[in-house]
């Protein structure tokens, strides 16, 4: 039998996460998958009165996105990014912008077996604070040539322990810990945000803004240019275009003999025809005399 009833706790949080979908100008989905409550607290704190963060259950979100699709085209599209951990982050903030503004609270963490290295791990070629004992073969079982020179574990080479994007094994967790290595990086992920009918992928929302803004800028250039070659009129070339032809006009206007008569022709013709008449009257009097 199907359920008709919900509890209120339910239901008021499915309003409220809908009111948030159609009342804010960009919603974005967030990924705090293993992310610590503390650190979590702090950026919500970070971002009071800029965005708002609304955690719920997956069930819940994707219903809330569902039925505020039927007023907002496009937003459904959101849905596909609602999986693990999830929440929801509303804000009248370009997509851009809040991607750079949840980043910027981050913090390092230890190694735990599952997780992904945020960065290259490279054990440096020199001497270590570490006393002879188990350590070095250790470090010897995942390829680090270490060896125990003057009372003391001594790395012969550089050696990548584990590279970016890589899962970390549960070997090599427990030797980064010993040696006090923290490789993962723990930072707020916007997985995908809505603007305007528009999706922006988590991709797309990790691109420079400056990189971005120069190449939209070198393209209207580029595109403005041929138009005026192609003298094709649009809102941003009718300007130039209009000017181009006042000036052949006019440049016409005062090829033809005799020159043809305009506002602007006028005073140039009339000039003209003084500094003639005052060429011949000098001329007369030379005679003259």
């Amino acid at each position: 039998m199907k359920r008709t009833t919900y509890p209120s706790w339910k239901v008021e949080t499915l309003k409220k996460l809908k009111e948030k979908i159609l009342s804010s100008k960009v919603v974005g989905v967030l990924d705090f998958e293993g992310f610590p409550a503390p650190l979590f607290q702090r950026i919500r704190e970070k971002l009071r009165g800029r965005a708002e963060i609304l955690v719920a259950r997956n069930t819940l979100i994707k219903l809330a996105l569902s039925e505020a699709s039927k007023e907002r085209k496009g937003l459904e599209k959101l849905l596909e990014h609602v999986r693990g951990q999830s929440a929801l982050i509303f804000t009248d903030l370009p997509p851009l912008k809040l991607n750079r503004l949840v980043k910027e609270e981050r913090e390092r963490a230890p190694p735990k077996p599952g997780r992904i290295a945020s960065t290259d791990v490279v054990l440096k070629a020199g001497e270590t604070d570490f006393p002879p004992g188990p350590i070095v073969s250790e470090l010897q079982r995942v390829g680090v040539k270490a060896k125990v020179q003057a009372g003391k574990v001594v790395v012969s080479e550089d050696f990548t322990v584990v590279r970016k994007g890589e899962v970390i094994t549960k070997e090599i967790a427990d030797l980064l810990s010993k040696i006090g290595i923290e490789p993962v990086e723990l930072i707020l992920k916007l997985r995908a945000a809505y603007e305007g009918g528009l999706i922006f992928s988590g991709e797309l929302l990790e691109l420079d803004e400056g990189v971005v803004s120069g190449e939209l800028r070198r393209a209207h250039e580029e595109a403005l240019t041929l138009a005026l070659a192609l003298d094709y009129p649009t809102k941003f070339t009718v300007p130039h275009l209009l000017l181009k032809s006042h000036t052949r006009a006019l440049a016409l206007a005062r090829s033809l003999s005799p020159a043809f008569l305009t506002k602007e022709t006028l005073s140039e013709l009339l000039i003209q025809a003084h500094l003639q008449a005052l060429h011949l009257s000098s001329q007369v009097e030379g005679k003259g005399s």
